[in-house]
């Protein structure tokens, strides 16, 4: 808007100025990964100017088959076990000129897990059975089911043992 009365003019310009949040990386920690199994977990970050490009520190290196997208997705199937840190970067668009924030992480492969239980007591019918499990290896807590055949009448799993109901 310009308003003159002569010899003075003036002018006024609206103009409206957004401020994003700044840049921050949420993502915490990350889980274990198993040797030679599938890996896949998003970084998270909040604040900034979208689109978020992910990338790993200049020297950072992530374990042995696994990347980083820069949509900040880790991913692969790692091949050597072992405790990697690393320091991923996240930029936004910001313009004039992007920011970027740092976060250090680390993710331990654990080799998968082995049952060390190699055989189980006999049962008596009409006496109540408990038998623990066992393994070592691998991220815990176990998840244990049973991989083939069915269990006698009576008998259940409940965590890491086997029980009946007499």
């Amino acid at each position: 808007v310009q308003t003159c009365a002569l010899p003075i003019c003036t002018s006024t310009l609206s103009t409206s100025i957004r401020v994003a949040a700044p840049l921050s990386i949420t993502t915490s920690s990350l889980p274990n990964a198993s040797l030679n199994g599938a890996y896949s977990q998003t970084l998270a970050s909040t604040g900034g100017q979208s689109p978020i490009t992910w990338a790993l520190k200049a020297g950072s290196s992530l374990p042995t088959g696994l990347s980083l997208s820069a949509t900040g997705v880790i991913a692969g199937t790692p091949s050597a076990s072992g405790a990697t840190t690393f320091t991923v970067v996240a930029t936004d668009a910001g313009l004039p000129s992007p920011r970027s924030a740092e976060k250090t992480l680390s993710i331990t492969v654990v080799p998968p897990p082995t049952i060390t239980t190699s055989s189980l007591p006999d049962a008596t019918t009409t006496v109540a059975y408990s038998v623990a499990l066992a393994a070592t290896g691998g991220a815990t807590p176990y998840t244990w089911s049973l991989a083939s055949g069915t269990l006698p009448a009576g008998l259940d799993r409940k965590s890491t043992r086997l029980n009946s109901s007499h």
